[in-house]
């Protein structure tokens, strides 16, 4: 072959409104307001919006998918005192429905995106936010089952609640 044939393929140049505005991306002043904000969210005896202050976080500061947070457990976390800590995540937990997943359950547990199924994520995480996940286990526990983040009755945390 005498020449590239990559060279006859014609590029598709796409138009600048295709573009992500900055202005409109999360960043720190925002995610700060939406977390001040959802800590208020609550009736007089429950803290509903408090229990989810950590999981939105997570979101925010470690770069989790919601169904990665729901799965988190306190095993997978290294929170020191001081500096810097981690997450590692083993699996994730969507949701599919009933009908749709193998234990007949909403929720599923699986391996992690676009990883092998075995395969861990570690995350390092600031300071501050070992300082939030910490106080949100001294303030809430974990689940039966170890996880991080449940709701009020110690159920997983689902779509129609965050």
């Amino acid at each position: 072959m005498k020449k590239n044939p990559l060279t006859a393929i014609k590029r598709v140049r796409s138009s600048s409104s295709d573009r992500v505005d900055p202005h409109l991306l999360v960043n720190k002043t925002p995610t700060a307001q939406l977390l001040a904000v959802v800590s208020y969210v609550r009736t007089w005896d429950r803290k509903k919006g408090w229990r989810l202050v950590g999981f939105y976080a997570v979101m925010y500061f470690a770069a989790l998918r919601p169904s990665e947070a729901a799965g988190l457990k306190k095993t997978d976390c290294f929170l020191p005192k001081n500096g810097w800590g981690v997450l590692t995540l083993h699996e994730t937990n969507p949701v599919s429905g009933k009908q749709w997943t193998d234990s007949g359950e909403r929720h599923d547990k699986r391996g992690l995106k676009s990883r092998e199924a075995t395969e861990d994520r570690p995350i390092p995480i600031s300071p501050p936010l070992v300082a939030m996940l910490r106080a949100h286990l001294k303030e809430f526990g974990t689940a039966k089952d170890g996880r991080f983040f449940k709701m009020e009755r110690g159920g997983l945390v689902v779509s129609s609640t965050y």
